[in-house]
């Protein structure tokens, strides 16, 4: 449930970013990086205990790391500021 949630702010993020072309490259990485983890959670579920208690950590930075890439884009959406975009796209490429 807080995941599907989670994943709707961010979908609903990147579709107010496209009112800015110079996010275009930090809008991509996100949006692929929400098809992996959702093509990720989808295997997930056929694997063992074990594997998805040793995947859970992994997987929780990557969704921090995701949704810190989103606000950083949200950011620069809100401020316009050529060192916002930058940061947004530096941030998203890692």
């Amino acid at each position: 449930m807080y995941f599907k949630a989670l994943i709707g702010d961010i979908q609903k993020k990147l579709s107010s970013s496209t009112s800015l072309e110079q996010l275009a490259s930090c809008r991509n990485s996100i949006a692929a990086s929400v098809k992996d983890m959702l093509r990720f959670l989808a295997q997930v579920e056929k694997e063992s205990m074990d594997f998805q208690l040793k995947s859970a950590r992994d997987f929780a930075f990557s969704l921090a790391k995701l949704y810190q890439a989103t606000l950083l884009m949200d950011h620069a959406v809100f401020t316009r500021k050529e060192s916002d975009i930058y940061a947004a796209n530096l941030f998203a490429k890692n």
